[in-house]
């Protein structure tokens, strides 16, 4: 579902001046009404022109190992309703570890990060091979 469409072969307006009527449900909205269709998390609307205005979740283009999490609530309204993102990235060097973790919305704004660094500190005195000393961070 594209964001913002217009739908016809599905939906259409009739009956009531100043209304229109979602095929799929049977609701009839008022010019400017808006609701989420239930179990699909598409926003429909009413416009001025007696039209139905669809809004549904999107999938932003995003780099990295990145992969799609359900809301908690399955009866959130639009766009509530839609899967957030996450994207991790890992860089690993001899010194430090530093995990990244980006959560973005269906449009792709960013909307959390969490980076985590782990320092390698050592080896400690008299160059004893293994011997090093893991501190964790969170930045």
């Amino acid at each position: 579902m594209s964001r913002g469409s217009h739908s016809s072969d599905t939906l259409h307006c009739c009956c009531s001046y100043g209304q229109c009527t979602d095929a799929e449900t049977g609701r009839e909205l008022y010019i400017g009404e808006s609701f989420t269709r239930p179990g699909q998390c598409i926003r429909v609307q009413c416009l001025g022109t007696l039209q139905l205005w669809e809004d549904g979740c999107e999938v932003p283009k995003l780099e990295g190992n990145c992969s799609a999490v359900p809301p908690g609530n399955e009866f959130l309204n639009y766009p509530h309703c839609c899967p957030l993102f996450v994207c991790r990235k890992i860089a690993v060097s001899e010194k430090d570890r530093r995990e990244e973790i980006r959560t973005y919305n269906q449009y792709g704004t960013m909307i959390k990060q969490d980076i985590q660094q782990i320092f390698s500190v050592g080896p400690v005195k008299g160059n004893v091979p293994g011997a090093g000393v893991i501190t964790q961070f969170e930045i």
